[in-house]
């Protein structure tokens, strides 16, 4: 039995939020008021966030009269905390923790510029965690360093070409929010990458796109920038992956997208996903999602010799600010899915649990609601239950599992 309590808050300057399910990004942002506002992970990878406006009006008006790239400046800070208190009931961790405990404090400074020669920008994130409480035997929360120690890290830092107005390059450290691939952010600092894009958002009629080369990344609980493979296992390596996605949009509420990691001499991640909305009535709105995970080890094999794929189907109805929620996902029994650089996309991938281990059929039944209806702006409330089955005998045999949050 595991119990976990969490304690966070969280004071954000301006942003613009977008609702989705998927769990990654759930982590970010208000659960959808509607179906209709429900996105996929992959759909989710191509919204743009950029900051609303000065963090001082007062700085605006100064500006005012210099180039573009001073007088867009955009500033935007982040304030958070969080105590994490999680009793393993006897379990001991891989970092030899029993129960993991820590309290944080920190945040984060955003700073985007305006554009030289309407082409070219900046923009960095620095990010801080520092420790309120935390015994060093007790590690294993993600909110500071294995050891229990605070850290500071620059974790973007990155230069945008602006080759017209639907497509950009961008180069050096950045954040993502892709299926497998992702900030993850959860915890006191997110995950950011290394990486060389270009990107395109309706560069073809109704298409958005996405390629790139990613060297390195941050984890959330460190202060510095290793090769992929080193991440996702293979100590003393410098590969990295090559990706490259894109979706169609149907309509404004309807899409079908795939995007491939091709990580090398560890593995190839092939991801698929399709929603369609359907209106039952005005005011009933119900959408149907599926999604598909190929993953298999390539070249050297450095995390080792696997081939499995997972599968799920999605269904969202909702009606004045009420979403119901159902899920059902089947993992391949040859292993389980592995998600070395970010969050997974799985519907049923939730607080504490992924229900993809090897050979494991699971669904989930969800339900939320925005108070907005009643006249209480801002708040949301979800609660889901999960329950995944797996083998009793075999080499994917485990104990059945069950998440209520």
């Amino acid at each position: 039995m595991c119990i976990t309590i969490l304690l966070i808050i969280i004071i954000m300057g301006p942003s613009s939020l977008y609702a989705t399910e998927a769990a990654y990004i759930l982590d970010e942002n208000p659960h959808p008021s509607s179906a209709d506002e429900i996105k996929g992970p992959l759909s989710s990878s191509f919204i743009i966030k950029r900051l609303k406006g000065p963090l001082f009006p007062i700085l605006k008006q100064k500006l005012q009269d210099l180039p573009p790239f001073l007088r867009d400046t955009k500033l935007g800070f982040n304030f958070r905390t969080f105590d994490f208190d999680r009793d393993n009931d006897g379990i001991i961790d891989a970092d030899g923790s029993n129960d993991n405990k820590a309290w944080a404090v920190g945040g984060s400074i955003d700073y985007q510029s305006g554009y030289l020669f309407d082409r070219l920008s900046i923009g960095a994130s620095y990010y801080t965690s520092q420790k309120i409480n935390g015994a060093q035997n007790e590690g294993g929360t993600n909110l500071l360093e294995p050891v229990q120690n605070g850290f500071d890290v620059l974790g973007q830092s990155y230069v945008q070409l602006k080759l017209n107005e639907e497509i950009n390059i961008r180069a050096y450290r950045q954040s993502f929010n892709l299926p497998y691939l992702n900030r993850q952010d959860s915890r006191m600092v997110p995950n950011t990458h290394e990486a060389y894009t270009i990107t395109g958002i309706n560069a073809l009629p109704n298409v958005d796109f996405i390629a790139g080369y990613v060297n390195k990344m941050k984890s959330r609980n460190s202060d510095s920038f290793k090769h992929l493979s080193s991440i996702a296992g293979a100590a003393g390596t410098d590969d990295g992956l090559f990706m490259a996605g894109a979706r169609y949009r149907i309509n404004d509420h309807s899409d079908i997208g795939a995007i491939n990691f091709y990580s090398f001499n560890v593995m190839n991640i092939f991801y698929t996903e399709a929603n369609y909305l359907f209106n039952i009535t005005e005011n009933i709105p119900i959408k149907f999602s599926a999604q598909f995970t190929d993953q298999q080890s390539i070249g050297d094999e450095f995390i080792g010799d696997f081939d499995t794929r997972t599968g799920g189907v999605k269904a969202s109805i909702s009606y004045r600010g009420a979403v119901l929620t159902a899920a059902t996902t089947m993992t391949d029994k040859n292993s389980g899915i592995r998600s070395p650089y970010g969050g997974r996309p799985g519907y049923l991938s939730i607080i504490v649990k992924d229900f993809d281990r090897a050979d494991e059929d699971a669904w989930l039944i969800g339900m939320a609601y925005d108070f907005s209806f009643i006249g209480l702006n801002g708040l949301s409330a979800y609660t889901n239950y999960a329950k995944g089955y797996t083998p009793d005998t075999g080499s994917a045999a485990s104990p059945d599992q069950t998440e209520w949050d």
